[in-house]
């Protein structure tokens, strides 16, 4: 064989090993992206499974809010007629202090009177 036909395949075989070498390059960067995924990948199940568990604990922490939201009508009417109950109480009281008043009053004036006329008898 001629030198030149050497030298030409000696080309081909370092542009072949050039692009076996670059080809290994690539190989060696795909795994890495590979392996870059795969660690994404078990981030975002740890990530998913954390999520799951976050909604079961929501969902266990809102079954009650019905229930809640029952009590606290319940609470505001019973609390509603607990005012209107005391309102009504209030007067009641008023009125009869009132009353009282009032009589404790006409008591006082009649007393007054009676040491009035008293005191008129024993000066005659």
């Amino acid at each position: 064989m001629s030198d030149q036909i050497l030298t030409q395949i000696l080309g081909e075989l370092k542009s072949l090993n050039n692009r076996m070498g670059n080809l290994e390059d690539r190989q060696v960067a795909l795994e890495s992206g590979q392996q870059a995924l795969l660690s994404r990948q078990e981030a975002l199940e740890a990530r998913q499974v954390s999520f799951e568990a976050e909604l079961k604990e929501i969902k266990a922490n809102t079954a009650d809010i019905p229930l809640i939201r029952q009590a606290v009508l319940e609470t505001l009417e019973i609390t509603k007629r607990l005012d209107l109950s005391q309102k009504s109480f209030e007067r009641k009281v008023t009125n009869q202090l009132n009353t009282h008043e009032y009589s404790i009053d006409i008591i006082n004036r009649r007393q007054l009177k009676l040491e009035a006329d008293l005191e008129s008898i024993k000066n005659k």
